[in-house]
């Protein structure tokens, strides 16, 4: 089976920090489709516990065309 992984760069944040954070996604492509996958969130957790996480769901999937 052929697969394929590519690094998605979705955003940048400033984090609380003042530091650039790259936001990266990933899609993983193989014969019988693709698969996004988020892996969430890195960082000091000092910082990360002053964000205030926010779960969304999509209700179907988005057009990419």
């Amino acid at each position: 089976m052929s697969l394929e992984v590519k690094r998605l760069h979705l955003a940048r944040l400033q984090g609380p920090d003042g530091g650039q954070w790259p936001v990266h996604g990933f899609v993983v492509t193989h014969p019988g489709g693709a698969v996004l996958v988020d892996t969430g969130v890195g960082g000091p957790d000092k910082l990360l516990s002053d964000w205030r996480v926010v779960n969304r769901s999509r209700t179907r999937s988005p057009s990419w065309t």
